[in-house]
């Protein structure tokens, strides 16, 4: 009867015990009852839980670890979960610096690296490629524009600014391209654009590209003389020395004209010098390679004859180069003759 009644507790304890195993557990010093929503509640002001602790090789050598498996490793002192499926893990840091907060996420300290696990000391943010690059966001200037309160240094791709679309930051004022040039919204050779027509718009080859100096030419709407002559009388047969032809050099060969012959409107550069049109004091007579993009250019521009035209390139001490709209041709003339001439800015 005794074996009986041992028996049958025994049998009593492990169907109670196989009960509690098989539905929720509760570790703690008050005998509370575990959370319902929990299937094993671990309850303690004095002691943590240690999850399994291994290197980041021990880790991967796991066999079809369960989604969701967690694991603590002890190369770099981070937590990592199994984001993927057991035959494809996907093990992610599950590191507290990460905070999200509605559809924003923020990392507090320290730097971050992509493609990269030891980013530069000097960089918050390392990204590490050689086969693909970096791509900011993409938009045409109406929704550039329409960004509420940009802060300074912000970057973005704009699809319709420059000629091909350009890369642009704004300066705390207004955006700008990465030259240090105005950024441009979808200007064309024609545009009306700062007082004029865009009559140029610089190619990497061209000096002052680079360097950021300008970012092409501006012609005025009209010429603004139908009969001028290069220089002022008393130095139309005198060296102004220094004056070049490449796209570029019309500010300075404009300088050097102006600096010779006085001021004054009774020559080209000075009245060039002197022209103002849509509130700009910089404009400038165009050196021969600048006249001759105007004449490639000039039904885009428009109002232009078909007559001859000064440069601010001198040939020599008696003569300074033209360019003939009508035949056309890059030449010579004494700057005693009179010719039309078009007025240029930079921008």
């Amino acid at each position: 009867m005794k074996k009986y009644l041992l028996a049958t507790t025994i049998l009593a304890i492990i169907l109670s015990i196989s009960s509690q195993l098989s539905a929720q557990v509760a570790i703690n010093s008050d005998n509370s009852l575990p959370d319902n929503s929990a299937m094993l509640d671990v309850k303690s002001n004095t002691k943590g839980m240690l999850v399994p602790r291994m290197t980041i090789s021990d880790r991967n050598a796991i066999t079809n670890p369960a989604t969701g498996l967690l694991v603590f490793c002890t190369d770099n002192n981070q937590y990592y979960t199994n984001k993927g499926t057991p035959t494809t893990p996907n093990w992610i840091m599950a590191s507290t610096q990460w905070l999200q907060v509605g559809n924003d996420i923020g990392y507090t300290t320290g730097k971050v690296g992509i493609g990269t696990s030891t980013p530069a000391a000097s960089a918050v943010l390392d990204v590490a490629s050689t086969t693909k690059g970096f791509l900011p966001p993409r938009m045409i200037s109406t929704y550039r524009d329409a960004i509420a309160s940009p802060s300074a240094g912000l970057i973005i791709w704009c699809n319709n600014c420059g000629t091909t679309g350009e890369l642009q930051v704004y300066n705390g004022t207004a955006w700008t391209n990465m030259t240090g040039g105005t950024a441009t919204a979808g200007l064309v050779i024609g545009s009306s654009y700062k007082g004029g027509k865009i009559a140029y718009i610089l190619q990497p080859s061209d000096p002052g590209y680079v360097d950021g100096e300008f970012h092409g030419l501006i012609a005025a709407t009209s010429d603004q003389s139908t009969g001028i002559a290069w220089a002022v009388p008393a130095y139309q047969s005198s060296f102004v020395s220094g004056t070049l032809t490449a796209i570029g050099s019309g500010p300075a060969n404009t300088d050097k004209i102006i600096s010779q012959n006085g001021a004054g409107t009774a020559y080209a550069a000075g009245l060039a010098r002197s022209y103002t049109g849509g509130g700009y004091s910089d404009w400038f007579l165009p050196s021969k390679d600048e006249l001759s993009q105007l004449y490639i250019n000039r039904v885009a521009i428009g109002g232009f004859s078909t007559y001859t035209y000064w440069s601010s390139s001198e040939y020599d001490a008696e003569m300074g180069s033209i360019y003939d709209f009508n035949v056309p041709l890059p030449i010579t003339n004494n700057k005693n003759y009179s010719f039309y001439f078009r007025p240029v800015r930079i921008f």
